[in-house]
């Protein structure tokens, strides 16, 4: 039910909502048939011809012809045959099967001789039949009698459609599911455009790359699909150029700041330290704005081990590695250098504020969730979002001598955001800062799968949920 549309949801609920009423309708129909008529059958035409068998069975000739006149009318037509009746070709078609079951559905006719036949004739040998089981008044009945004779029979057509003697509308509902699923099938189906749009929408929003989707048929999800198309081209477009700018702003403001140092070399020493201190918190945001500009450029394509990465970290910065699954594979998709960066960012952040940190991962079956934990003054629930931002700092880094630029969390934000992940902060056991993402657990490609079928999916969550359904 929560893979259907609304579209779907829609028509299915109509549906379930008919065959109640209908369902309902049928029971009480069925009960009051069979306190009326008790050890009857289901469908009335048997019971008929039953009783029509029984009666000319037991008749003398001449009642015999009396019954025909005072059952023969608008509904029923009766004919009394000394012979067994003939089928004539090109005009009737024999009902073997459907004959067998009527003999075998009534306990009267089971020890005589049945023929059933409905008229006309096709080449396809199966649809007389199955207009004389939609229309029962085009099926001829003959049974023979006790003393050899035959009495064929056949309902007079009436208006309006039946089956088995029923009225066609006490099966209205069932007939109207079926409709209701051919009718998801087909909306399934023409809506095909929007859920390859939905998740060229959710990969766009990874990697700013356009992915173009395929032009439907329809002319409003057309003109839809190339104004989505045309928005891609745009935005990618806008965001190569701001990456261009930052990128030789980065690169075009070290020229002045080596000239400026080299003429501060005939300042006063004391004049000259404080000048190069701030010439490097300058050098520094501006590696800090080039790096963050980067983050958005590389591929997601690299497929490597979390856990061994992590452990590379925290062994570097001397950090005590917590793995809470080391069964459990821990396989990482995207691009490595830059989750090594942000992780990175996270323990010197740590470090910076804390005397005391770890590292811990906690892998899954769906997702690998990796958290950074310190012992440091932590950051209020106030301010959490806001450092979140690029050049934002906390109370405690602006008003002490920790030298920073404001960008490691916002660098590694938006690193686990191009991930699919979000960075989360919180308070940890130590009463510092807990910084933690989730990602979602890779898996590799079984021998037997075609990567082409997986896509990155077989490194990604080839086995979780899909939004195109």
């Amino acid at each position: 039910m929560s893979r259907l549309g609304l579209a779907g949801r829609l028509i299915l609920f109509i549906a379930l909502v008919m065959l109640l009423v209908q369902s309902m309708a049928l029971v009480a129909y069925l009960v009051d048939r069979h306190r009326n008529f008790p050890g009857s059958h289901l469908t009335p035409g048997a019971d008929q011809i039953e009783a029509t068998v029984a009666l000319f069975d037991g008749a003398t000739p001449a009642e015999r012809q009396l019954l025909l006149r005072a059952l023969s009318g608008s509904d029923l037509r009766l004919r009394y045959e000394t012979e067994p009746p003939e089928i004539p070709p090109h005009t009737e078609i024999p009902m073997p099967r459907l004959t067998e079951k009527l003999a075998g559905y009534s306990r009267v006719l089971a020890d005589r001789n049945v023929q059933l036949s409905a008229p006309g004739y096709s080449p396809v040998q199966w649809l007389p039949g199955l207009q004389a089981v939609v229309s029962p008044a085009r099926i001829r009945v003959s049974v023979d009698l006790s003393d050899g004779s035959w009495l064929a029979m056949q309902r007079r057509q009436s208006p309006g459609l039946t089956l088995g003697g029923m009225p066609l509308g006490m099966i209205s509902a069932p007939l109207a599911t079926l409709l209701a699923a051919v009718a998801m099938i087909v909306v399934w189906w023409e809506t095909r455009p929007l859920r390859r749009m939905a998740q060229a929408v959710k990969t766009f929003g990874r990697d700013l790359v356009p992915h173009e989707v395929p032009m439907p048929r329809a002319p409003d999800l057309k003109s839809l699909v190339v104004a989505f198309n045309d928005m891609q081209n745009r935005i990618a477009c806008a965001d190569r150029n701001r990456n261009d700018m930052l990128a030789a702003l980065s690169h075009d403001v070290r020229t002045p700041l080596t000239r400026l140092t080299l003429r501060l070399r005939k300042l006063e020493p004391d004049l000259q330290a404080a000048a190069a201190r701030d010439i490097g918190q300058i050098e520094r945001v501006a590696d800090a704005a080039f790096q963050l500009t980067q983050s958005e450029l590389p591929g997601l394509i690299d497929v490597f081990d979390l856990r061994e990465m992590l452990q590379a970290l925290a062994a570097e910065a001397d950090l005590v590695f917590v793995d809470k699954g080391p069964d459990v594979p821990a396989l990482g998709y995207g691009n490595r250098q830059l989750l090594e960066r942000a992780v990175a960012n996270l323990i010197d952040n740590a470090l910076k504020y804390g005397s005391r940190a770890r590292v811990i991962l906690i892998p899954g079956t769906e997702s690998l969730t990796v958290a950074v934990e310190d012992d440091g003054p932590g950051i209020p629930a106030a301010d959490r979002d806001r450092v979140l931002q690029p050049f934002q700092r906390g109370e405690v880094a602006r008003t002490d001598t920790i030298s920073g630029n404001g960008l490691g969390l916002a660098l590694a934000g938006r690193i686990i955001s191009r991930h699919g992940g979000q960075l989360e902060l919180g308070s940890s056991p130590a009463g510092g800062l807990r910084a933690a993402f989730s990602l979602d657990a890779g898996r590799p490609c079984q021998e037997e799968e075609k990567a082409e079928e997986c896509g990155s999916k077989c490194w990604s969550p080839c086995a979780s949920k899909d939004p195109s359904g």
